[in-house]
């Protein structure tokens, strides 16, 4: 549908992150009130602006790809696929690491883990 119009496919491409990427907004500026989105309202200033340029970068390129042609890059370069899945998961355990889930569904965590 999107194929044979780029405009469109853009546009909608766009449309859609900024729905998603508006409810972490709300969460941002509202805390309170959008509690299941708001993990951004604790962290500083310039982290929260490089997540959001980040989050903008990436929805730009890919964007610009199609499946395929991502799909055909990845088999293409072997040794580049490796090394963005390696940053990938290092980059996601110091996420983890550094933020951890202080308490958990149960709310059992203070408990057992000496917060």
């Amino acid at each position: 549908m999107f194929e044979n119009n780029p405009l469109l496919r853009s546009f909608f491409f766009y449309s859609t992150a900024f729905l998603f990427l508006s409810f972490y907004i709300l969460g941002w500026n509202f805390p309170d009130l959008w509690w299941g989105s708001h993990a951004l309202a604790f962290l500083s200033l310039d982290q929260a602006w490089i997540i959001f340029i980040g989050t903008g970068l990436l929805a730009w390129v890919i964007s610009r790809l199609s499946v395929l042609q991502f799909g055909r890059f990845l088999v293409a370069h072997s040794a580049v696929t490796w090394v963005l899945i390696s940053l990938s998961t290092i980059s996601a355990g110091m996420l983890f690491y550094h933020y951890p889930l202080v308490m958990d569904v149960t709310g059992d965590a203070l408990r057992f883990e000496g917060f």
